[in-house]
């Protein structure tokens, strides 16, 4: 969907996977889910903040849970969207948050 809307998009199937490849090209905007193989969005993006501070991270996440969402726009995240996520929406998500980078 954001390739099909004109964005280029990497995936990664782990959060290790992403911290290897970030070096050889740090994205725009990063999304993650919240839940993912070996360590969770939230860490992930604690990890990134140390060396990418004003990286725009959006976290997306299937469980509402007020302390978690607390937690990650405490430590930095720009938006919180539960799944399942719309593509217009995560599209206006991405845009606003480029925008305000």
């Amino acid at each position: 969907m954001l390739r099909a809307a004109g964005l280029e998009a990497d995936i990664y199937a782990s959060g290790r996977e992403f911290l290897k490849a970030r070096e050889v090209r740090p994205p725009d905007c990063l999304v993650l889910d919240l839940y993912m193989p070996d360590m969770s969005g939230l860490d992930l993006m604690q990890r990134i903040a140390d060396h990418q501070p004003k990286l725009p991270v959006i976290i997306i996440t299937g469980h509402d849970e007020p302390d978690l969402r607390s937690r990650c726009m405490s430590a930095g995240a720009r938006a919180y969207l539960f799944k399942p996520v719309g593509g217009p929406a995560l599209l206006g998500t991405i845009a606003r948050v480029l925008d305000s980078k």
